[in-house]
C-alpha cells in the first residue's frame, strides 16, 4: 500500500476526532441526531422556507459585526456555487435585526448568493447552537439528505471540504467512520508487515458495514492486491465482482471508473473494467453531465476519441451554467486530440 493510499486510510481513521464534535459530546444536540427545525422571522434572500428535504443543508450561524464571519463568506459562496447543482443548500442564520442584515447582504450581491435568514427570537440559535454547545461564531452544521447532522464546526475547517463531496454522494456517516477507525488502523499495520490476508480481513469488515459508504475502502483493497501482493488477476476478479454488486449505484460506478483511469497507483490500468463500470453507470441512472463526463473520460483513455468528444459535448450542454467552463475545457482537449488524429484542427461550434 503506497504512502498516499496509506495517508488516505489514516485520514479516514482520524476523521471523527478531527471535528469539533468532541467538545459538544455532552450536549443535547450532537452528530448523528436528527436536525431541528429552523425558525426564521424573515428571509433576507433565497427561495427557501427552511431545511430542504432530500438535499444536503449547511446551516451557518454568523453576524454582520463578526470579522471571522466576513472572512468565511467567500468560502461559503464558493461552496454554494460549486455544489448547488449537486444538491447543496447553504443557509446563513443571523440573530440580528432585518434592517441590519438586509443592507449587508445586498451590498455583497453575487459574492453572497446563498439563502440568508434572520432568527425568530433566537429560537433557531437555542435549538441548534446552544443545544450543541457552540458559543462562538461562525459555526456551521452539515445536515445529510436524510436530515441527520453529520458534522459540526467552523465553516472554513478543511474537514468540511473532505466531508462535503461524500455527503452529497450519500457516502458519509460519521458514526460508521468512528467504528471503522480501529479496523483501518489494524489493516494498515498488517499491510506494512505484508500480512495481506489479515489486512484484507480487516478491510472486508469495514466494507461489510456499508459497501456504498466504504466504496473507497474497496479501492484500497484492490490496490493492495494489485501493487502490494502483486496479484493482478485476483485484483481484477475482486473488483469486477464489486462492480457488478454496484450495478444500480451510478455514483460508485463512476468513482471506480475514474480511479481505474486516473489513479497512478492503480497500475497497470484495467481499462476494460473501467469501461464495464462506465457502461453500467450509464444504464443504472439518467443521463447526467457528471456521468457523461466519466463515460467520455474512459472512452478517451481507451482511444475512442470521437465517442469521447460526443459524450463530453452532451455533458457540457447539460451542465449547470457555473460548471460549463470546466466541461468545455475538457471538451476542447478531446476535440484537439480528435483533430490531431485526423490531421486537422476541430473547430469549436
Amino acid at each position: 500500500m503506497n504512502a498516499r493510499r496509506a495517508s488516505t486510510l489514516l485520514a479516514l481513521a482520524v476523521a471523527w476526532s478531527a471535528t469539533s464534535v468532541a467538545s459538544s459530546q455532552d450536549s443535547k444536540l450532537k452528530v448523528g441526531d436528527q436536525a431541528p427545525a429552523i425558525s426564521v422571522a424573515e428571509w433576507i434572500q433565497g427561495d427557501v422556507t427552511g431545511l430542504e428535504n432530500g438535499k444536503v443543508n449547511l446551516v451557518e450561524f454568523w453576524a454582520t459585526w463578526c470579522g471571522p464571519c466576513k472572512k468565511s463568506i467567500p468560502h461559503l459562496n464558493r461552496l454554494y456555487s460549486d455544489h448547488a447543482a449537486k444538491g447543496l443548500v447553504i443557509i446563513g442564520i443571523s440573530d440580528e435585526k432585518p434592517e441590519v442584515v438586509t443592507p449587508f447582504v445586498k451590498q455583497r450581491g453575487s459574492a453572497m448568493s446563498y439563502p440568508v435568514g434572520v432568527d425568530s427570537n433566537e429560537q433557531t440559535k437555542q435549538a441548534w447552537s446552544k443545544a450543541a454547545g457552540q458559543e462562538g461564531i461562525p459555526h456551521a452544521f452539515l445536515v445529510s439528505r436524510d436530515g441527520k447532522i453529520v458534522w459540526i464546526g467552523h465553516p472554513m475547517d478543511d474537514e468540511l471540504e473532505r466531508i462535503l463531496p461524500k455527503a452529497l454522494a450519500g457516502k458519509y456517516d460519521p458514526i460508521l467512520e468512528k467504528r471503522a477507525k480501529p479496523l483501518l488502523e489494524a489493516a494498515e499495520r498488517a499491510a506494512r508487515q505484508r500480512n495481506y490476508r489479515e489486512a484484507y480481513g480487516h478491510l472486508d469488515k469495514v466494507i461489510d458495514m456499508d459497501p456504498r459508504i466504504f466504496s473507497g475502502v474497496v479501492l484500497e483493497r484492490y490496490e493492495l492486491m494489485l501493487t502490494g501482493e502483486k496479484n493482478q488477476q485476483a485484483a481484477h476478479d475482486y473488483l469486477a465482482a464489486k462492480v457488478q454488486s454496484y450495478s444500480t449505484d451510478p455514483a460508485t460506478l463512476a468513482e471506480i471508473a475514474t480511479a481505474l483511469v486516473n489513479d497512478p497507483a492503480l497500475t497497470p490500468r484495467d481499462l476494460p473494467l473501467a469501461s464495464e463500470a462506465a457502461d453500467l453507470m450509464m444504464t443504472s441512472g439518467p443521463d447526467r453531465p457528471e456521468s457523461l463526463a466519466v463515460l467520455a473520460m474512459v472512452q478517451f483513455a481507451d482511444g475512442k476519441v470521437d465517442d469521447a468528444v460526443e459524450n463530453q459535448q452532451q455533458a457540457w450542454m447539460l451542465a449547470a451554467p457555473n460548471e460549463k467552463a470546466t466541461y468545455r475545457r475538457v471538451l476542447d482537449n478531446y476535440r484537439g486530440a480528435a483533430g490531431r488524429r485526423a490531421g486537422t484542427v476541430s473547430p469549436a461550434p
